[in-house]
């Protein structure tokens, strides 16, 4: 970002906001362009009368949350990105902020300088495409308010009636067509090209329904990079980004093309396969990703060596919903990392559950 951006902290407590506000001093320099609210009735406030670039909410706000205050803001048309910062990790929370419309949810035990300005950087670009598109939207809706006076006007001339039905048909096709675009844009990731998580939640929820029709073996596996930080610290977020690209590549690659591959955000990707032969099949496709993820990367002229942890878990009878399913894989992914890395865990039951190493 050339110029800073203009941010608004909606945070309760004193301590929590010096703390952001230091990481954000480290981000953006003296010029940081910040303002404070202490409460959600000034945060809303605040929000309804600047153009602030992002807000970053804190998820609790006395007896209403961060998520609250997204829908509110959002409800009232308002145009910039919002961050949501919360004290506990939780999974459930992070997919509850992401279909309220906001673009990130971290956490505060966990933030870094890194973290907080590649998400705010982020956060910005992809609002920015998005009020774009709405904005084309708006355009092409008056030139088909446009397009209608027309043919009014000109209803008892055949020629020019047809003149303005084309114009009418173009319209209407610029419009699909941007609608296409926009939900393109919306379910996929701008860095990678990848389906974003909003598709892998209604991808995974078809599969789920799919796998309870037919009894046809699922399953989700959760896929973090291990040394990832290390990469942005050491050769800069540039070459991070082209890791991840490239890391989204040979994932494609060695998959099944009816296998869907998402990235979740920041290092983390995820894959929902379908229709697999037998249960062990879980376990080699996990394999395969260790293996082609372990390989070293060609980045800018440097060879990066990485790995990546994954968890998987299998859909069946009990274990049949996304929230279900992420929550077992999640814990699996967990496992993978406390035993070394560069491994995968298939998750069975707390008593059985064994790591796989490659």
């Amino acid at each position: 970002m050339n110029e800073p951006p203009h941010i608004l902290l909606v945070e309760d407590d004193e301590d929590d906001f010096i703390i952001t506000e230091g990481l954000l001093k480290e981000i953006f320099g003296p010029p940081l362009h910040l303002d404070w609210a202490q409460n959600w009735d000034q945060g809303l406030a605040a929000m309804a009368n600047e153009n602030y670039d992002v807000c970053l909410l804190d998820y609790r706000l006395g007896g209403k949350t961060g998520i609250e205050l997204t829908k509110e803001a959002l409800a009232r048309d308002w145009r910039g990105a919002i961050i949501i910062l919360s004290g506990d990790e939780n999974r459930e929370t992070d997919l509850e902020a992401m279909r309220s419309g906001a673009a990130d949810y971290l956490t505060k035990n966990g933030l870094t300088v890194p973290l907080l300005e590649r998400s705010i950087r982020y956060a910005i670009t992809m609002k920015k495409k998005e009020n774009d598109l709405i904005d084309r939207g708006s355009e092409l809706k008056l030139a088909n308010h446009e397009i209608e006076k027309e043919k009014t006007r000109y209803a008892r001339q055949a020629r020019e009636l047809a003149d303005a039905h084309a114009k009418l048909e173009i319209a209407l096709s610029k419009t699909e067509e941007s609608e296409r675009r926009y939900k393109n844009l919306a379910e996929h990731d701008s860095l990678t090209n990848l389906p974003n998580r909003a598709f892998f939640r209604r991808r995974l929820d078809e599969a789920i329904a799919q796998a309870a029709r037919t009894h046809f073996r699922l399953a989700v596996f959760l896929i973090d990079l291990d040394y990832f930080k290390d990469v942005n610290d050491t050769f800069g977020h540039p070459a991070g980004d082209a890791l991840l690209v490239e890391v989204a590549s040979r994932l494609k690659k060695c998959l099944r093309e009816t296998d869907t591959v998402v990235r979740l955000g920041g290092d983390e990707f995820a894959i929902i396969a379908t229709n697999l032969p037998h249960c062990d099949m879980a376990g080699v496709v996990a394999a395969k990703v260790v293996a082609t993820l372990a390989r070293p990367f060609h980045i800018e002229g440097q060879e990066i060596g990485n790995s990546a942890s994954v968890g998987v878990a299998l859909w069946s009878p009990i274990n049949n919903t996304p929230d279900s399913l992420l929550k077992c894989a999640d814990i699996a992914l967990y496992q993978s990392k406390a035993h070394g890395r560069g491994q995968f865990t298939i998750y069975a039951d707390p008593v059985r559950q064994k790591v796989n190493t490659i």
